[in-house]
């Protein structure tokens, strides 16, 4: 039927032969059944809070299309996460709260809609400063609050933003970074606070096409580095 329960003892644990034995999670030798056959969807909040976890991945993930938190909350995870992406359309919060994770990342994005706080730290805890290579983000909406709060991350962000409609914070109290943007902005309607707190940016963002929807006054909330006045035009 399409019960689940008990579905990852046998897949992630090893086998208590005998009474008394304790169960492995994720055993060298694979558990008593192959992790995850390809056919699971949704690995949202799949390892979120588990604090101590820090053991490799190696899924098969052919078919996921939920990936949201999938890593949030795992507070000593810094393993190489070497997924397969191409059929995933949520990253929100990924690795929210992950405060040690710091791996380069290489994903097929072309499927991927949101990406909502994927990096973001709510207690500005952060090691991020890997490399970000997406294959292709023209079908992301949600930027909202990506690198919120991360602190030491300052690496180039090649996306394409052409369908992006919401950046609300999406650097903010992003003290370091100090990257070029080159965004299109034409269908964002949403940039309030988007460098709100990061101290370090100072790029030259007057080319930016921004919607005419876009008031100023937001954009400009909070923002912490006063010799920046290479600023997007706006016209309201």
């Amino acid at each position: 039927g399409n019960s689940i329960d008990g579905m990852f003892y046998g897949m992630i644990f090893s086998e208590s032969i005998y009474h008394g034995d304790l169960a492995v999670l994720f055993p060298p030798e694979g558990g008593d059944g192959s992790f995850l056959t390809g056919k699971v969807v949704d690995m949202g909040y799949m390892l979120s809070g588990a604090k101590a976890f820090n053991q490799p991945i190696n899924f098969n993930t052919s078919n996921v299309t939920d990936m949201r938190n999938m890593f949030s909350y795992t507070l000593v995870f810094n393993q190489p996460v070497s997924l397969n992406t191409s059929k995933v359309t949520t990253m929100a919060a990924m690795f929210l709260d992950a405060p040690l994770f710091n791996q380069p990342l290489i994903f097929d994005t072309a499927s991927v809609t949101t990406m909502e706080e994927m990096f973001s730290s709510s207690s500005a805890v952060s090691a991020f400063n890997s490399s970000i290579t997406f294959s292709n983000t023209n079908n992301v909406t949600n930027f909202r609050l990506m690198f919120n709060n991360a602190i030491v991350f300052n690496k180039p962000v090649n996306f394409d933003t052409s369908g992006a409609t919401n950046m609300f914070g999406m650097f903010a109290n992003a003290t370091n970074f100090n990257q070029l943007v080159n965004f299109n902005t034409s269908n964002v309607t949403d940039m309030s606070a988007m460098f709100a707190g990061a101290t370090a940016f100072n790029r030259d963002l007057s080319g930016w096409t921004v919607n005419p929807n876009v008031g100023s006054c937001t954009f400009f909330k909070h923002l912490a580095n006063p010799a920046w006045n290479q600023i997007p035009n706006f016209t309201n």
